[in-house]
């Protein structure tokens, strides 16, 4: 491998690793990495006839407020299962790691033959 090529996978090996970890830190920095579910979105959530009736009852107002319920997409360090919860920094920083020693690594000297 070229001194051009071996400059060229460092500084893809480098720039993989870093955008990783910089998707990480701005995703929240969590272990395992976690979907966005529409299913846990307030937002998505509809008042039924019962709820009402309760409500106006008076008997959500002992319950205080809702616990808050994390649902967005976060990068973890480890994938957190298998499909699409393989994401994680663990397997797009090593592709980078990968590249980077890959371009460290020394070259093979073709030593002649007597």
């Amino acid at each position: 491998m070229g001194k051009f090529q071996r400059l060229v996978l460092l500084i893809c090996g480098i720039a993989v690793l870093g955008q990783s970890l910089w998707l990480w830190q701005s995703t929240g920095r969590r272990w395992f990495t976690q979907y966005y579910r529409a299913d846990l979105d307030p937002a998505n959530f509809e008042k039924t006839e019962l709820d009402v009736t309760l409500e106006a009852a008076g008997l959500y107002d002992a319950a205080g407020p809702a616990e808050i319920v994390d649902f967005q997409f976060r990068l973890g360090l480890v994938p957190s299962g298998f499909g699409r919860q393989a994401l994680s920094v663990a397997s797009l920083g090593g592709i980078g790691l990968a590249c980077f020693t890959m371009a460290l690594w020394p070259a093979r000297r073709n030593k002649p033959h007597p």
